[in-house]
């Protein structure tokens, strides 16, 4: 699912908002990124294929223009929180 979201926002970066209703060159980039990560990331054991892929990708888009409304920028540079930072300094117990 890591692989999905990576190779969307490398189609779609930015704070543009994204709409595959009324822009068919979207809806021609969704149904062929689909059918191309169909190849590398299907899971059929668990029915994740090319349609799952195909809505995983539009939730995406929902998630990013939901949060594009509220306000959060795409294209900061975005540090780890200090308790992840602090956390992952730790040194092991010996």
């Amino acid at each position: 699912i890591a692989v999905v979201r990576r190779e969307v926002g490398k189609i779609w970066p930015g704070n543009q908002k994204i709409y595959f209703k009324q822009n068919q060159a979207n809806l021609l980039k969704l149904e062929e990124i689909a059918s191309r990560l169909a190849d590398t990331c299907s899971i059929p054991e668990i029915g994740f294929g090319r349609e799952a892929i195909r809505l995983h990708i539009l939730q995406w888009s929902q998630e990013k223009n939901r949060r594009i409304a509220d306000g959060y920028d795409f294209e900061v540079e975005h540090t780890r929180a200090k308790r992840a930072k602090k956390s992952g300094m730790e040194s092991p117990p010996s």
